[in-house]
């Protein structure tokens, strides 16, 4: 008996991430999830297996229907790669990077969100089982990190800016991963990694500041650390204590 692709949807929380289910020989349904990147410069549909599973792009006219047949026959192989990857990551320790500190995850919850316990310490309630995939539960709480990642970032941004004379005409959250922060002095728009909400409130405003101060020095001048201290009055051991963490090492494969 041929595996059968049965059902093919969207997750509702993530618009970006299929689910794929089939029965295999056994006659047990199975299923995987992939990542989904649109690009309008691509001229074919490419696979790659990542830390947080497997990521397709694909040129923006080509539907859904193909590039699920694409990754559904290439399930053996996503298979071995997932193993792979299971095997040499360590053991996790049930918490991931929040603000400074560590959140304890907590599954089985009603509903995904951050809370803080009885002692004060962050937990992260996750409205999934402890069992799922390895993949489905790095989707729930890449989700839920980035919704938190856009309060925090408000809430710090709305802080340090009203110690500025000088404003920006919006922000947003990038997914960048090599970066915190960055500025564009023409349009006077700002771009956060999301990723800043690991670390704690002094770096967050760090970053905030160093890159409001770019709306007036386009530079790494003298006249543009002058801004950023008078914005952040130590800004040079938040500089040197951001500058100990990579973007991408706090959430791997997030």
């Amino acid at each position: 008996m041929s595996s059968k692709l049965l059902n093919a949807k969207t997750l509702d929380k993530h618009p970006t991430i299929r689910r794929l289910t089939w029965r295999n020989d056994q006659g047990r349904e199975e299923y995987l999830l992939y990542r989904l990147k649109r690009h309008a410069f691509s001229k074919r549909m490419t696979l790659r297996w990542t830390p947080g599973g497997a990521v397709v792009t694909a040129p923006l006219w080509v539907a859904l229907r193909p590039i699920d047949s694409f990754v559904f026959d290439r399930r053996d192989w996503l298979a071995e790669r997932a193993a792979i990857t299971n095997a040499r990551e360590e053991k996790e320790d049930g918490t991931v990077a929040f603000r400074g500190g560590r959140a304890r995850l907590r599954f089985n919850a009603r509903g995904t969100h951050f809370e803080r316990s009885s002692e004060g310490e962050w937990e992260l309630h996750l409205g999934i089982a402890e069992d799922e995939p390895h993949e489905r539960r790095r989707a729930e709480i890449g989700f839920a990190l980035r919704v938190e990642a856009r309060r925090v970032l408000k809430e710090r941004y709305e802080i340090v800016q009203s110690r500025v004379l000088e404003k920006a005409s919006h922000w947003r959250l990038s997914n960048a991963r090599g970066r915190w922060g960055s500025c564009n002095p023409r349009l006077r728009t700002l771009n956060f990694s999301w990723r800043l909400v690991g670390c704690g409130d002094d770096l967050i405003d760090y970053v905030v500041a160093h890159e409001l101060a770019h709306l007036r020095e386009a530079n790494h001048s003298k006249a543009f650390w002058a801004e950023v201290e008078k914005i952040d009055p130590l800004y040079r051991e938040h500089e040197r204590l951001i500058k100990e963490i990579r973007v991408d090492d706090l959430f791997p494969g997030l």
